[in-house]
């Protein structure tokens, strides 16, 4: 199974990487200058282009992947009606979960 880690050279990000780098786990570093989280992140794991504001670069960083770790950042538009969430526009067969708090 494996696992996108998007942000993967941010402060969360990459700590998660190298947790489930450790534990051996399949994953894949999601980040928008894929030479530099190369350079940061553990050597030997793959390293996509991910922006989440391009959504071009979602198809190729999602292919083959079955989780995804994302902390949504606090700037990225919110749902209509809720402060918490937050809505891209998943490719097909992908989906996203809502507020716990407002059920949207």
């Amino acid at each position: 199974m494996t696992v996108l880690v998007a942000g993967a050279t941010g402060t969360v990000g990459s700590e998660v990487v190298r947790r489930l780098a450790a534990a051996g786990a399949g994953l894949r570093a999601g980040a928008r200058d894929p030479h530099r989280a190369a350079a940061l992140l553990p050597a030997g794991r793959p390293v996509t282009r991910l922006d989440l504001e391009d959504g071009a670069t979602w198809p190729a960083a999602l292919a083959g992947v079955r989780r995804l770790f994302l902390l949504r950042p606090p700037d990225v538009a919110r749902a209509p009606g809720c402060s918490r969430s937050w809505t891209p526009s998943w490719p097909p067969g992908w989906s996203t979960s809502w507020c716990s708090r407002c059920r949207r």
